[in-house]
């Protein structure tokens, strides 16, 4: 059987995570437990019966916290497999490998081509022909156009920084979410929900750590497939990609901008050796500037729009959660 990423079904029936948060999820209850214990041998030895009440209330919170855990690991498991079912890789994997891709292959392709731009334009802006004696003679600047180019590239570099910047976060974010949400703030949720004055916060923490290792990373799921659109199964033919960035590996396609001017002038002979000649200047303004305006359009999405998408949908997620953790199970 074939997924719609053109995965056998063999090859996905895993989800690899971060390891070691079950023993932690485990060394939490544990501790609890012992707690509990504790105070039910004290109780029994001082015969207090209100500690034997707390010791069986918080028996029960317990309780309801091992299956919280139980559940989150479920939910994750599920989670990871709808994952690489649609688009092949566990929901970390695929949200690095998308970030990653969009700087490297955009975003850095991008500031590079545009400083190289700028510093070539800026030279061929200051050359000046002088023709003549410093009295009586002449003088032109052969290239006054790259001046303006120069301009435009360190606009478009101005721009172009916040942008790396922002997918630079979003991936350290994800990697510190992966290493810490059920590491740290599941184990901390589960310690503190089991005591009632400390109910609340252990009921955000937990739902905190279920948005932020289950609901975002499938938000980057849901990204990829936005911007490249859906994988489909192997033989079939995928319906037409968004424009992508140009440079990385091919370099700026000549063939399809001189293929948009024949487009253009095709029913207008007169153009044509006008065509034939623009596409012979080796450093010609709109294939110098073009290029990394595409990688800019392309990457604007996820560098600005797409994240707050996929925090609103997970701070609605956390939201909901922690008021059915607290007002619904005891809080």
């Amino acid at each position: 059987m074939v997924s719609p990423s053109g995965i056998a079904s063999g090859a996905i029936s895993y989800c690899a995570y971060n390891s070691g948060f079950n023993e932690a999820i485990v060394l939490a209850l544990l501790i609890l437990t012992f707690i509990a214990a504790m105070v039910y041998m004290a109780a029994q030895f001082a015969r207090r019966p209100e500690w034997e009440a707390w010791v069986k209330i918080q028996l029960y919170h317990i309780g309801i916290s091992t299956l919280l855990a139980a559940g989150a690991i479920m939910f994750a498991g599920l989670a990871c497999g709808v994952s690489l079912w649609v688009a092949g890789g566990a929901p970390f994997t695929i949200a690095d490998q998308h970030i990653s891709d969009l700087f490297t292959n955009n975003m850095k392709v991008a500031i590079t081509q545009l400083i190289k731009v700028q510093v070539v334009s800026e030279y061929l802006a200051a050359v000046f022909v002088q023709i003549g004696g410093a009295t009586f003679g002449m003088g032109f600047a052969p290239f006054p156009v790259y001046k303006i180019i120069s301009n435009n590239a360190q606009l478009l570099t101005s721009l172009a920084l916040p942008f790396a910047s922002s997918l630079l976060a979003q991936q350290m974010g994800l990697q510190i979410i992966h290493a810490s949400a059920f590491t740290v703030l599941l184990p901390m949720g589960i310690v503190l929900r089991a005591f009632g004055i400390t109910r609340e916060a252990g009921s955000f923490m937990i739902a905190t750590a279920i948005g932020l290792f289950i609901v975002l990373p499938l938000t980057y799921v849901m990204d990829k497939m936005i911007m490249e659109g859906p994988t489909l199964a192997a033989g079939v033919q995928p319906p037409a990609q968004p424009s992508e960035c140009i440079g990385a590996t091919r370099g700026y396609d000549r063939a399809a901008d001189h293929l948009w001017w024949q487009n253009v002038y095709s029913e207008n002979s007169r153009y044509k050796s006008l065509i034939s000649f623009l596409d012979r200047i080796p450093f010609r303004p709109d294939t110098l500037i073009a290029p990394a305006m595409q990688c800019l359009a392309y990457v604007i999405p996820q560098a600005v729009f797409l994240p707050a998408l996929n925090m609103i949908i997970t701070i609605a997620f956390i939201s909901s959660l922690t008021k059915f953790l607290s007002r619904n199970l005891g809080g």
